[in-house]
């Protein structure tokens, strides 16, 4: 991967959290996804899209990204809270 696909990834995902911290979990989703593009098995990515997703009620593609995030990652603590949160309901 090269500096400027790095440095794009980490552009995308700061404006994905600043959409998500400002409730505009659309444009999160939007960001997230496009930097699992070039990024498609990072942990932390697809537990922010996991995340973004909860937020627009979209749970079972959030649960789909938290198993993606536990295949990658299988001691991913807040990936597995999420999960289980989502699973008992």
């Amino acid at each position: 991967m090269s500096s400027g696909e790095k440095r794009s990834i980490q552009e995308r995902i700061e404006k994905g959290k600043f959409y998500f911290i400002n409730g505009k979990y659309e444009y999160a989703i939007k960001e997230f996804e496009e930097a699992l593009k070039l990024s498609p098995e990072d942990p932390e990515l697809l537990y922010s899209l996991g995340v973004a997703l909860e937020g627009t009620n979209s749970f079972e593609a959030a649960r789909e990204k938290y198993l993606k995030v536990l295949e990658c990652s299988p001691g991913h603590k807040m990936a597995r809270e999420h999960l289980d949160r989502l699973l008992a309901k």
